[in-house]
């Protein structure tokens, strides 16, 4: 926290999280009930624009936020990018507003239940009791959020490669298998516009998903943050210049926005004609 050497700084009500600052149990909360009302937003909002989605129009002329974001993913989407199935969609608006309440009622629990300093409590809630001056606490905790990260890389990657993602070039949903070379994927970090490859995208992703899980038990294990992060940062580039040593070259084409199907159909909203659409926009 920058106090500039004022260690009993006074925040006025609208300071957000500035006010729990010294009291882990009301951060909780505080962060439970806002991780609710984002999950009610996005069950609540997805039924929405299901209710008015137009099939015979592109998506991205109905202003919908949500809806080309799960069909990028194949969920409910059929031939030529149209929304055929909302089953996939409702289940998963459903297990958001049930997410909601599961996390309001939590916020509320540490609210009105728990004690705003965990440092008081006994057993394993004692854990999450934080001191900002405490980097060994704070490394601790953050590396638990980097595992959900991590996981939730790998899941992704293995929805790709088993169910199958949509492919604006095909303007079908297919399956990828990821195309793993670190070369290639340290090069996209000043030219991602000229991604034209699926295999590259996932591949990058199956590439870096288990960074986040070896920061975190650097995390666990290290007395410092920055030390943790530095070896994980050492580590990545010892294997991005062993894998230039030893990688084939392979051909990739670039492409600009409005001519490569594929980036056009990640950045812009997507159907009936996910590919259309995205043209649309342009």
């Amino acid at each position: 926290m920058q106090s500039y050497g004022n260690p009993k700084v006074n925040y006025d009500w609208w300071a957000g999280n500035s006010l729990v600052t010294n009291e882990a149990g009301t951060f909780i909360s505080a962060h439970a009930a806002h991780a609710g009302l984002i999950m009610f937003w996005a069950g609540s909002f997805t039924i929405y624009e299901l209710s008015r989605y137009n099939p015979a129009q592109p998506m991205g002329e109905q202003g919908l936020i949500l809806l080309p974001n799960l069909a990028r993913l194949g969920l409910g989407v059929g031939e030529g990018g149209v929304i055929a199935h909302a089953e996939p969609i409702i289940a998963i608006a459903a297990f958001h507003l049930v997410s909601a309440a599961v996390l309001a009622a939590g916020g509320m629990w540490h609210l009105f239940r728990a004690p705003t300093d965990l440092g008081t409590t006994q057993g394993g809630a004692k854990r999450f009791n934080f001191d900002w001056e405490d980097p060994a606490k704070l490394g601790v905790i953050l590396g638990h959020h980097l595992i959900f990260l991590g996981l939730g890389a790998i899941a992704f990657v293995e929805l790709a490669k088993r169910v199958g993602i949509y492919d604006p070039a095909l303007q079908a949903v297919r399956t990828v298998q990821p195309r793993v070379d670190l070369a290639t994927i340290w090069g996209y970090q000043t030219s991602f516009l000229s991604i034209s490859s699926l295999e590259d995208v996932i591949g990058g992703l199956d590439g870096i998903c288990g960074q986040p899980l070896v920061c975190l038990e650097h995390h666990r294990v290290s007395s410092g943050i920055l030390w943790a992060c530095a070896h994980a940062e050492i580590l990545l580039l010892s294997l991005v210049r062993r894998q230039r040593g030893s990688a084939v070259g392979g051909s990739h084409r670039s492409c600009l926005a409005g001519e490569c199907p594929l980036l056009s159909g990640l950045l812009l909203p997507a159907g009936p004609s996910l590919a259309r659409s995205a043209g649309s926009r342009l």
